[in-house]
């Protein structure tokens, strides 16, 4: 079963995917789609001649796809583990196994509409944007040393045209649709548990 998971950034994706990967238990393989961004030097940049890590050209979604196919498929792949392009962390290659459930999470998983056909079941995590700005803060604040203004400016000038243009036409083709606007953690684990009792 192929299940595809997306929403903007800060939506709580990642955090959802790991609730329902617990409550399914070990057949169940995570592919995130963070690990096919192209190196820094590629990336496109903005008309201030910032790079814009949030557009589809963002990443390799060619060779994501290629390997999401292989897995559904059951053939195991390897892939380089995000090192959020920071070329002063070490590269690291990961073998990725097949399952039963293969949960594939990231921006734009929903983005080529010849791979929307292949996902047994589409959920999108949706939120109140200044709470996803204020998760991403913290995250990109403590996980990966960025200041506010960097935070600030890539949120409102590259994440949420993105997310508007590429991502949020994809809600009505998603048949789960998950509201985490609240900030109690312990409310979106339950509907991830929710979720695993209905879907698995």
């Amino acid at each position: 079963m192929l299940i595809g998971v997306t929403g903007c950034s800060g939506s709580g994706k990642s955090t959802f995917v790991k609730h329902l990967q617990s409550f399914i238990g070990e057949e169940c393989t995570i592919f995130t789609q963070d690990n096919y961004y192209i190196p820094r030097e590629n990336q496109p940049k903005d008309e201030n001649g910032i790079q814009n890590f949030d557009l589809p050209q963002s990443l390799d979604l060619a060779q994501y796809y290629k390997d999401l196919i292989a897995l559904s498929q059951g053939a195991s792949i390897f892939q380089n583990k995000y090192n959020y392009n920071n070329p002063l962390l070490p590269k690291e290659q990961i073998l990725v196994t097949p399952s039963k459930y293969i949960i594939a999470e990231g921006l734009f998983v929903f983005y080529d509409e010849e791979m929307l056909g292949l996902f047994d079941h589409k959920i999108f995590i949706e939120g109140a944007y200044n709470i996803s700005f204020e998760r991403r803060l913290y995250r990109d604040k403590v996980e990966r040393g960025y200041d506010f203004d960097d935070v600030n400016y890539r949120f409102y000038n590259h994440v949420l045209p993105s997310y508007q243009s590429y991502i949020l036409p994809r809600k009505n083709q998603c048949g789960i649709v998950i509201d985490n606007s609240d900030s109690d953690l312990e409310l979106l684990k339950s509907k991830a548990l929710d979720i695993s009792k209905r879907v698995f």
